[in-house]
């Protein structure tokens, strides 16, 4: 009998074709297919959000980028409970109407109180709309729908007053952290340098013998930031051989060598590494409990400004080389939005010699949520 040679051959190529169907080349991976399925299914604004913070990886910093990631989640999860009530009819990026975007809009008017952070909100989604071709909150915008903007905040200055009350605070603080705290309250304010910038220092970065601070990391590194030099003011140098000495003594008492790389060092898993950001603000509140004063780190730069512009008479470049801005505009700027709190306390003094009270009494007095003291509404101060 003669074989059927037709039908074998069949059953060879059939499981030829199906072997080379499931590798076939250039299928996408099976994370690319499920990109491809959150696009036109259950995620259609997160998978294009995370392709275009992808495709921005290099161009901006990996912080930002994976800040903007959790805001994107955090948008996703909303824009999911708003279509689930109908009240948006898509969370797909190209196909959001007006409609929707005013939807969208009312819902953060109520969820979102922060005019800044509206704003911010409304740009990160803007750009996903964009990179998904899809312009119409830029077509809003033109035909007069007011979406919120950041409002201009002033950059707040210490006065020397207060920083000294900082800087005397910082004493009482035991240990390593102490050790930090006194570093930071005297490296930050008389050298202008920005909370990241010291944070991510290396030891050799620092020169004592020129009293000249190397700038690593500057803002903007690997675009337009460039790493260059400035002074240690005078203030704080013996502050700053202090610092070095305790750091030797807290270094070697843990066997590592005291010229370990980071500037200020933290000890983690059995390694010699840079403070996190979270570190940085921890030790910052213990100061504020210390001294009762509230602060952030980055008020130290401009209380730098403040105090090279209160003592500076001539030309404003001098700040201008302190501070490394790109040029005596962009100090102009910052001076003028300086909030100082020399500012405050000069203008308060005006109206004491009218013997006007400073304070009502406490007792009509209740406490803001945010922190804030505020007068109780119907309360009269004169009563009692």
């Amino acid at each position: 009998m003669i074989p059927n040679t037709f039908a074998v051959d069949s059953v060879f190529e059939g499981a030829n074709l199906a072997k080379s169907k499931s590798k076939r080349p250039g299928r996408p991976s099976i994370d690319l297919r499920r990109e491809g399925n959150n696009l036109n299914g259950c995620k259609p604004f997160l998978a294009q959000a995370n392709r275009l913070l992808d495709k921005k990886r290099g161009s901006i910093n990996e912080t930002t980028v994976k800040e903007s990631g959790r805001k994107y989640k955090m948008l996703n999860e909303w824009l999911t409970d708003l279509k689930g009530e109908g009240k948006i009819v898509t969370t797909s990026p190209q196909n959001m109407t007006e409609e929707d975007i005013r939807s969208i809009m009312e819902f953060f008017r109520g969820r979102v109180p922060d005019q800044g952070y509206q704003a911010n909100l409304v740009g990160l989604i803007e750009q996903v709309l964009i990179s998904a071709d899809n312009s119409i909150i830029g077509k809003m915008r033109t035909e007069g729908y007011r979406f919120p903007r950041a409002p201009l905040k002033p950059i707040r200055a210490l006065s020397e007053t207060n920083l000294k009350r900082l800087q005397e605070a910082t004493r009482s603080m035991e240990g390593w952290r102490g050790d930090i705290a006194r570093f930071m309250v005297w490296i930050y304010p008389y050298t202008g340098l920005r909370p990241s910038e010291l944070r991510l220092a290396h030891l050799e970065d620092i020169d004592t013998k020129r009293w000249m601070l190397f700038v690593r990391y500057p803002k903007g590194v690997g675009r337009y930031g460039i790493p260059q030099e400035i002074p240690i003011l005078p203030p704080a140098r013996p502050y700053v051989l202090e610092y070095l000495e305790a750091r030797k003594v807290y270094l070697e008492s843990k066997g590592f060598a005291a010229e370990s790389q980071p500037l200020v060092p933290c000890i983690y898993q059995g390694e010699v590494k840079e403070h996190s950001s979270n570190n940085f603000r921890d030790i910052k509140e213990k100061i504020e409990e210390h001294a009762q004063i509230e602060f952030k780190i980055k008020d130290f730069r401009a209380t730098c400004a403040q105090m090279i512009k209160d003592r500076n008479k001539g030309p404003v470049e001098i700040a201008t080389k302190q501070l490394r801005h790109s040029g005596p505009d962009m100090t102009y700027r910052n001076y003028s939005q300086i909030q100082s709190d020399t500012a405050i306390e000069a203008v308060n003094s005006l109206f004491q010699e009218e013997g006007i009270a400073s304070t009502p009494n406490s007792g009509f007095f209740g406490e803001h949520p945010d922190r804030k003291t505020f007068l109780i509404p119907g309360e009269n101060i004169n009563a009692g």
